[in-house]
């Protein structure tokens, strides 16, 4: 594959083509793909006898002209030369046989310098010879893995380089610019996608790359290295900065600083140029660092730091595990400005990856997507899974809002009409009723005989739950938030793990929640700050653990015991979250339903979840983590939305865990022996929760759920202070009454299932 775009290069162009075509064997081809230069194109179809000749990409550019040659060629391997280079007897072989190990996806060969003149520049310091596309001095030997090739002589597996969606037409060099890593770019993502495989550097296929009069002078030198900043800085967006620049760091730790003392050595030996090259050395450096600072800072406005470039989706495929073939159509995305997509892949209901595929054009979306599943399913082989019990309870679902979200609807509907275990009741608790937004946002399913809407004016997201146990008729009370996304097997996923428990000693069960999109920086920050996820494999939390974990793996072969942080269970955060959670009815009422001083709506503005998880697994009940079970939530999409939401993230943590505090003796202590483990989690950069914080994320939204941690303790206080004046003027109000407000949890929650089945609080 010899691409090329400038008609000024045509010997050049010849002499590849001639040294290419002298190694071609039986079965080989090769093609040339012009970009943007019809009379080029025109002139080499009629001189390249035996050759294809194709027209480049519409939109231009080198990445762009190497995916029309990925989509043109018929090779399971695919070999790139660059038009100014030639290469060596025994190419073609050398490469050939280095994929004869299955293992190896991609190659790099050797490129030598053919200098103008025959002389190199006395100043180009040698660790910089990949300014002209050149092996420098500090890469790694012949015989050894790297992270990319060189473009200018490279190879790889044509599919594979297809299923991660082809070069980037974001990055590489368009006409006469100098930008470049888009090899780099594919290599990473190859690298992410197939972690077992090799990218390889190899001896015995080079090529002599023939270098212009203007990649010799200084000008040039100093407009590269900032164009590969600005390329790195690109790039580190795209695959994190821990992948980009892996190589870079040994490059600036090891190679620069040896080239500048032998330079400096050189000069007292009375080598004069030695100045030179060291000068050379700093101001290339220092030009890459500054490239890559304009990079980092040159995002459009509004993006939040994600480029311009397209949307993440994330995509749950359920394969047959007998028939390896979806059960439901993959989705063809089309090339709608989507840059990847975030596949879960469950085989016969089980997940079995989790997977970023990088859409790319050179082949549609659905077809990428498909060879990541395949992959993913030989990876584990298919096997048969047993089939969960039917489920013999009544499922109520329950979904408390203000009638805000803009999904609200969505999210209704899909509980309603597509789930397999259709519910017996959809049960809305409208927590604004005054402003009248949740019925009108209901208004197109609000004739539906399952759907219930009930009014709780006072605020508080754990008064709108504990009103939900109250007015539901199910066995089993499922939760989800108003901008989380259900798949069609979430209820059936979650009430099977009751159905299954014959001893009755699971009282929670939750489930996987997933980014719905990830293509913003602001949403993986997010998922640095506060991961849902807990995982592909399931987990019980039990004080019979073995018992319990003997009953679930005739299910779910993988289950595990559950996993026991630094504050395990203080924190409750091991368990799962409230956007996707469901209880025994009558269990959790007896266990005293939500804490109405946390949650959002209070002072403390979370909380409530962990602290009901919290009070199961220390009654002695289990709780089991479902990864099965899939909602999807949409993430806050502004850093004012986000800051806000990571404050009340740590006033709910430590509001929650003071509030345990003060429950009695016992849990005192629990607490003191946790808080070590706490303020390890919180403030060691090494712990689980400070690790994925280390590159790009921002120190603002750290420190703000830190002071939210701080001040957890004080909006507790006040949120019991606003309860207390609360109850005492609705105690006045009843004087004279049969009764009064209840004042502990347990009691309100009894009072209030009592009310309800007296009186039928819910309100259509």
């Amino acid at each position: 594959m010899i691409c090329c775009h400038d008609s000024r290069r045509w010997e050049a162009i010849q002499r590849c083509l001639a040294a290419v075509t002298a190694q071609r064997r039986e079965g080989d081809e090769v093609i040339v793909v012009v970009d943007r230069n019809p009379d080029l194109y025109a002139r080499l179809k009629s001189a390249s006898g035996g050759v294809r000749v194709v027209l480049g990409g519409d939109t231009g550019g080198l990445s762009a002209a190497r995916n029309t040659g990925l989509q043109n060629a018929a090779s399971t391997i695919v070999a790139f030369v660059d038009d100014d280079a030639v290469p060596a007897g025994g190419w073609l072989d050398a490469i050939a046989k280095s994929f004869a190990d299955p293992q190896v996806m991609m190659v790099g060969g050797e490129i030598f310098p053919q200098w103008p003149g025959g002389s190199r520049p006395t100043w180009l310091p040698l660790p910089f010879d990949w300014v002209v596309g050149c092996d420098y001095q500090g890469m790694p030997p012949v015989g050894a893995p790297v992270r990319n090739p060189i473009g200018a002589n490279m190879a790889v597996r044509r599919d594979l380089a297809i299923a991660a969606g082809g070069f980037h037409t974001g990055l590489g060099r368009a006409g006469e610019n100098a930008a470049g890593a888009e090899e780099t770019d594919l290599a990473i993502r190859m690298r992410q996608i197939w972690p077992a495989k090799e990218i390889m550097r190899i001896g015995g296929a080079s090529v002599r790359h023939s270098i212009s009069p203007l990649r010799c002078s200084r000008r040039y030198f100093i407009r590269r290295c900032i164009a590969e900043g600005r390329s790195k800085a690109m790039l580190g967006h795209r695959g994190g900065y821990r992948d980009s620049l892996s190589a870079e760091r040994r490059y600036l730790r090891s190679a620069l600083p040896r080239a500048v003392a032998a330079d400096v050595v050189g000069l007292r030996r009375g080598d004069l140029n030695g100045l030179q090259r060291a000068i050379a050395t700093i101001i290339g450096t220092g030009a890459a660092g500054l490239g890559w600072l304009t990079g980092l800072v040159s995002r459009p406005r509004g993006t939040d730091g994600a480029w311009g470039i397209g949307a993440e989706p994330t995509c749950v495929v359920d394969v047959d595990g007998s028939s390896g073939v979806p059960v439901r159509p993959i989705p063809e995305l089309g090339h709608r400005a989507v840059d990847a997509v975030h596949l879960r892949v469950r085989l016969d209901g089980r997940q079995i990856a989790s997977i970023r595929v990088p859409i790319g054009p050179a082949i549609p979306a659905s077809t990428q997507i498909r060879t990541a599943v395949d992959g993913a399913v030989a990876g584990v082989g298919r096997r048969a899974y047993p089939t969960w019990p039917a489920v013999d309870q009544t499922v109520t679902a329950a979904l408390c809002t203000l009638g805000r979200s803009p999904r609200l609807a969505a999210t209704v509907q899909a509980i309603l009409a597509e789930q397999t275990l259709v519910p017996a009741e959809v049960v809305v608790i409208d927590n604004d009723p005054r402003s009248g937004a949740t019925r009108a946002a209901l208004t197109a399913v609000a004739d539906n005989p399952r759907l219930r809407i009930v009014e709780e004016p006072r605020r508080g997201l754990s008064c709108a739950r504990n009103t939900a146990l109250a007015a539901a008729r199910g066995d089993i009370v499922v939760f989800t938030d108003d901008d989380a996304e259900p798949e069609p097997d979430w209820l059936e996923r979650l009430a099977a793990v009751f159905a299954a428990d014959t001893d009755g000693d699971v009282t929670c069960v939750t489930g996987a929640v997933i980014p719905a999109e990830l293509g913003r920086a602001i949403f993986r920050w997010f998922e640095r700050a506060a991961r849902f996820d807990r995982g592909l494999d399931p987990m019980v939390w039990h004080p019979g653990v073995s018992r319990s974990l003997d009953w679930l793996r005739r299910w779910e072969p993988t289950a595990k015991e559950g996993a026991r942080g630094l504050a395990y269970p203080i924190a409750g955060s091991e368990f799962g979250s409230g956007n996707n959670m469901a209880f025994r009815r009558a269990r959790i009422i007896e266990l005293g339903g939500f804490d109405e001083l946390l949650g959002a709506g209070t002072s403390t503005r979370g909380g409530e979840d962990l602290d009901a998880f919290r009070r199961v697994n220390l009654a002695g009940d289990a709780i089991v983590y479902q990864p099965a079970a899939i909602v999807r939530h949409h993430h806050r999409d502004n850093r004012a939305a986000l800051r806000r939401q990571l404050y009340g993230y740590g006033t709910g943590m430590s509001a929650s865990v003071c509030r345990h505090l003060v429950r009695g003796p016992n849990e005192a202590v629990g607490v003191a022996q946790a808080l070590p483990g706490g303020l390890r989690l919180l403030f060691d950069p090494r712990s689980p929760k400070n690790a994925a914080k280390r590159e790009g994320y921002p120190l603002a939204l750290g420190v703000v759920e830190i002071v939210g941690y701080a001040a957890g303790p004080a909006h507790l206080t006040l949120s019991a202070l606003r309860r207390a004046t609360r109850q005492r003027a609705a105690t006045t109000r009843h004087i004279g009454s049969e009764r009064e407000l209840p004042v502990s949890m347990d009691v309100q929650v009894a009072a209030s299932v009592a009310e309800a089945g007296n009186a039928g609080s819910a309100v259509r």
